[in-house]
């Protein structure tokens, strides 16, 4: 099924997700938004990536760390707008590769 979502008020994002449990694209879930997919993904992203360089500082000062580090993830959004972090980076809609060092 396609989630429409919008970037602003002239560009529609169309979201390819799976159909969950009972349909229902008026945000009963969570209270996620169809209209907040992009948004919603983007603060996902963000709050993820922050929560994992802080405990990768944590550790760093724990013991000796690799001058790089790399981590990668993807989320998935499905028919109630709501998301989640995709057991495989390949299987979200959008893939966060957060990169830390050289």
């Amino acid at each position: 099924m396609l989630l429409e979502t919008r970037l602003n008020a002239n560009a529609p994002l169309y979201v390819d997700c799976e159909t969950v449990g009972g349909f229902d694209k008026g945000g009963g879930m969570g209270g996620f938004d169809p209209d907040e997919v992009v948004a919603n993904v983007v603060a996902t992203a963000t709050g993820l990536a922050v929560a994992l360089a802080a405990s990768a500082t944590g550790a760093a000062e724990a013991r000796p760390v690799p001058a790089n580090i790399e981590l990668e993830f993807g989320l998935r959004v499905d028919s109630n707008a709501v998301i989640s972090v995709a057991q495989n980076p390949a299987a979200g809609q959008f893939k966060v590769k957060v990169r830390w060092g050289g």
